[in-house]
């Protein structure tokens, strides 16, 4: 899961710099009063920037999950290590629990509870993913139109400025 993560980590930073690589092209081709080619470029740019994101938030995601995979691997191990000492008194406990012909509801119930635990923490990571992904499609037709209007804004000041340096020098 780790390593998992490590790569998914390596695919949100690449698609990052794919964005960066889209606008900087966007950028290129607006200059040259491309709109169209823009806004293909800007819509690349935004899926890379969501898929980013996406493989961010599933990195984290993957994380946590070693995360608690070790600590229950600790936890097994160390149920394990008793394990002896739980066998001694077994052979003590066993009469007791023939003679009495019940089981232990509490620990039952314990274990049960614990579990149900672990099991809605995964399907509230699962539906926030979910939300994440969907959220993220509706986005995407705004931050295009922003991104290319922020370009536009960006070449006219970079030509007002070039004007201006052309008048100083006159």
């Amino acid at each position: 899961m780790k390593l998992q993560s490590k790569a998914l980590g390596r695919a949100a930073k690449k698609a990052e710099k794919e964005a960066a690589t889209y606008q900087k092209k966007a950028k290129e081709v607006l200059k040259k009063n491309n709109e169209e080619a823009a806004k293909m470029y800007l819509m690349s740019a935004a899926a890379k920037t969501k898929e980013g994101k996406l493989f961010f938030n599933l990195a984290q995601n993957c994380e946590r999950t070693a995360m608690k995979m070790e600590f229950m691997c600790g936890q097994i191990k160390s149920m394990r290590n008793n394990e002896a000492y739980i066998n001694a008194f077994s052979a003590l406990t066993q009469a007791a629990t023939q003679q009495m012909g019940n089981f232990d509801a509490a620990t039952m119930a314990n274990q049960m509870e614990v579990f149900n635990n672990k099991m809605d923490e995964m399907m509230i990571n699962g539906k926030m993913i979910t939300e994440i992904m969907n959220t993220n499609e509706t986005q995407t037709d705004g931050m295009v139109e922003e991104m290319k209007e922020a370009l536009q804004q960006e070449i006219a000041l970079e030509e007002k400025n070039k004007l201006m340096e052309q008048v100083k020098k006159e």
